[in-house]
């Protein structure tokens, strides 16, 4: 008995005939299965039409028959409809399709090739499931007309899929697709653009090889995942419209390449790049745009000619990778998800450089950041913005770009840095120590404009040796009152700092900090030279390690209390000894005291402070020279001017003491050096140590209500002793080269002798003194 259609398949049937029918208006017949005898496809009694369709006739499988069809032979033909739960089973053969298909059903194959539709003239309309064990899938345009809970898929365990047309939704409502090319040797061609015309839903790409050309420009879905592995034909770059776009699968040029890629991601939509990028062969030029770009673990290499990101980068966990190319470039800031913090390192190999032109945790802080990039000769990380994290490593030549800086966890993080050049301002801010990676580290701002090194630390920058050369540097501290910060010293006694220095007319500025050592190997470059210190009342300290130190431009611990030390020391012998202490500019203590250390110190410009304290060394006067303190000066060596003296000293110790403890003035000591010129002293009391021989080539003049005491002393004055103050004289050899006129002279013990004016030897002997 022949099969009949229930009435409700009837239409079903009709609908789709008809749909068939207005597709393919060029078929031959359309033929319905009826599967009245059997499932066997080329069994006449199961055709409608008592016989079997031909290539150029069109096919529709309706649900609910006796029997489901399946091929027992290599099946072509015109078109095919095949309803919902209805299904045609390929077994081992092949089947072709050469205009539209609509499948509502399922298409499965064992070992079978499938090919629906003509390139470029035909399209799926697929709301149901083709699956193959094994065997090749072509398909042109796919309309994906399933329900949008539904998800089609598209399988083929061990072959090859190729879309050669464009997949897009029926109409406006997202629809649901998976495509997977399964076996070690499957790949997927992906040649014309996804959901271009009507977006699609959640679409999931998975093949051992994904194939992506430049037909490709545009995915449009939802969410869009690719997994397995891609891998570009030709160079590709397409836009993406949606939700997520994830690469689960790591992006390789074909064996034709380098090829380029670029994947931009428009509105809010996130990119997941979570395996690596040319890990096996290398692709050309790589832009990845999008608002987020998600980095997790699964990536460990990038390796392209130049690869730049742009929009935002966000971790999802700890991230690592190493690049190998000419240039990474970040154009987009970098931050950690909300878990976070997360750790990122990034190294580039050979040649390779790193740049950074926005912010790196500036809105999520990163746990620990490792940079890396040395390539020969060259900066290797291009900086242009501020890095936040807990502690921050970077190792190789550092180029500003921009003002920046660094700032690690207040608490205890830590900075490591390679060398720094730049014509930018740049800050260090940490709670742990600074270091210089490798055995040395120069930072080099040397910018006209007002270039500023801040450095926040608790502890000391160290390393085996590192130059500042900066406009201006600020030292600074975490701490705040009531708690006493410690001393920020950037070359501790027990590292190895070999020099710190500025050559240009900036400032080293300190707020809460009390200590700068500036240490320096024997000079090419004639030592470190301070262009300015300016403190709020702290104490200042700078020392050489081995070497000259000279002030150009001035130096201030404020009008408080701060005191200042200045020391141009040779530390690398068992005993400490002293070099060249220079001061081209004044040095201004405020309240607080001025020591200076060095052999000579060459004093060209004026000292202020409360005591000073010039120790057991050697004074050059290199000028006319004012000393203004409240306290005692001390002179603990020789006083005498350089060759191209004599010069002036102008002395006020208010009501306090000077200490005259080393031979002043002596002529030709050593050779060439001249005696000092001129001395005016206002203090207390003036006190030549026993034995000392004192020279001057002109006038000594003592204010009212000082007293010069010489006490077992040569004293020998070129002009004129003048003044409303006290000499004494006790048991001492005084010569005056003219006149006397002091407001009280007691000679006790001592001789007197005049080379000329008044009291000379043959003039009339007039002594304007008071004898006590």
């Amino acid at each position: 008995m022949k099969y009949r259609i229930p009435v409700v398949k009837k239409i079903i049937v009709i609908a789709a005939v008809m749909l068939l029918g207005t597709l393919l208006p060029a078929f031959g017949a359309t033929f319905n299965w009826t599967g009245a005898v059997s499932t066997d496809w080329d069994t006449p009694g199961n055709w409608d039409s008592g016989s079997v369709p031909g290539s150029g006739d069109g096919v529709n499988i309706p649900s609910g028959t006796p029997h489901a069809p399946a091929l027992s032979s290599d099946v072509a033909i015109a078109g095919l409809v095949i309803t919902p739960t209805a299904s045609l089973t390929l077994n081992n053969y092949n089947l072709t399709v050469t205009s539209d298909t609509l499948l509502a059903g399922s298409i499965t194959g064992t070992n079978s090739n499938i090919t629906l539709g003509t390139v470029g003239a035909s399209t799926l309309y697929l709301s149901g499931n083709i699956t193959t064990v094994s065997g090749n899938i072509d398909i042109n345009h796919v309309n994906i007309t399933a329900a949008p809970a539904a998800t089609p898929q598209i399988v083929t365990g061990i072959g090859n899929i190729d879309l050669h047309g464009l997949v897009d939704s029926t109409d406006l409502t997202p629809r649901n697709l998976t495509v997977a090319a399964g076996g070690a040797g499957g790949t997927l061609t992906l040649n014309q653009d996804v959901g271009s015309l009507r977006a699609l839903g959640t679409v999931n790409f998975h093949a051992s090889a994904i194939h992506l050309g430049a037909g490709l420009s545009s995915l449009s879905a939802t969410d869009f995942t690719f997994s397995g592995a891609i891998e570009l034909t030709a160079d590709t770059s397409f836009n993406f419209s949606g939700t997520s776009l994830v690469f689960n699968c790591p992006i390789d040029s074909d064996t034709a390449g380098p090829w380029d890629l670029t994947v931009t991601a428009g509105g809010a939509g996130i990119l997941t790049l979570d395996q690596d990028v040319g890990g096996v062969r290398a692709l050309g030029t790589v832009n990845f745009h999008a608002p987020v770009i998600h980095l997790g673990a699964g990536l460990s290499s990038l390796s392209a000619t130049d690869f730049t990101f742009s929009g935002a980068i966000e971790l999802t966990a700890d991230t690592s990778f190493n690049f190998s190319g000419t240039s990474l470039v970040f154009n987009c800031t970098i931050d950690s998800n909300t878990a976070g913090p997360w750790n990122l390192t990034v190294a580039a190999g050979g040649a390779g450089t790193l740049t950074l032109n926005q912010n790196v945790g500036g809105t999520h802080v990163l746990g620990t950041v490792n940079l890396s990039a040395n390539p020969p000769g060259t900066p290797g990380i291009f900086l242009g913005a501020p890095i936040l994290a807990v502690d921050i490593s970077i190792a190789g030549n550092i180029a500003l770009t921009a003002d920046c800086g660094l700032e690690a966890d207040p608490v205890a993080g830590t900075i490591g840095i390679g060398n720094i050049s730049g014509n930018f301002n740049f800050v260090m801010a940490a709670g742990g120590q600074i270091t210089f990676n490798g055995t040395t580290g120069n930072i080099d701002l040397t910018g006209a404009n007002n270039t500023v090194l801040i450095l926040d630390s608790d502890q000391n920058i160290s390393s085996s040796s590192h130059i500042i050369k900066v406009h201006s540097l600020y030292l600074t501290h975490q701490s705040s009152p009531p708690t006493p910060p410690p001393a920020t010293s950037l070359n501790n006694i027990s590292n190895d700092v070999e020099v710190i220095a500025s050559d240009r007319s900036g400032a080293f500025v300190f707020r809460n900090s009390d200590a700068l050592e500036i240490g320096s190997v024997s000079p090419p470059f004639g030592g470190p030279v301070i262009n300015g210190i300016t403190t709020s009342n702290s104490d200042i300290f700078v020392g050489t390690r081995s070497g000259i130190l000279t002030v150009n431009q001035p130096v201030s611990s404020g009008t408080g209390a701060g005191n200042i030390s200045l020391q141009a020391r040779n530390t690398t012998v068992p005993v400490t000894t002293y070099t060249n202490l220079n001061i081209n500019s004044v040095v201004d203590a405020g309240n607080g005291n001025i020591t200076l250390r060095g052999t000579p110190v060459n004093l060209g410009f004026g000292l202020r402070g409360h005591d000073i304290d010039l120790g057991i060394i050697d004074i050059v006067l290199t000028n006319h020279i004012t000393l203004n303190a409240v306290g005692t000066i001390t002179f603990g060596g020789t006083l005498k001017s350089d060759p191209s003296g004599p010069w002036d000293l102008f002395i006020n110790a208010g009501g306090a003491s000077v200490a005259l403890n080393g031979d002043v003035g002596n002529p030709g000591v050593p050779p060439a050096f001249k005696p000092v010129k001129n001395l005016n002293v206002a203090a207390a009391s003036v006190n030549l140590a026993a034995g000392i021989s004192f020279n001057l080539s002109e006038n000594l003049t003592i204010q009212g209500g000082c007293t010069f005491n010489a006490n077992n002393s040569s004293m020998n004055i070129g002009g004129s002793v003048t003044g409303a103050g006290i000499l004494n004289g006790q048991t001492s050899s005084i010569t005056i080269g003219r006149h006397l006129s002091i407001g009280t002279f007691n000679c006790v013990t001592s001789s007197v002798k005049f080379n000329s004016g008044l009291f000379a030897a043959g003039n009339k002997r007039h002594i304007c003194y008071q004898h006590a």
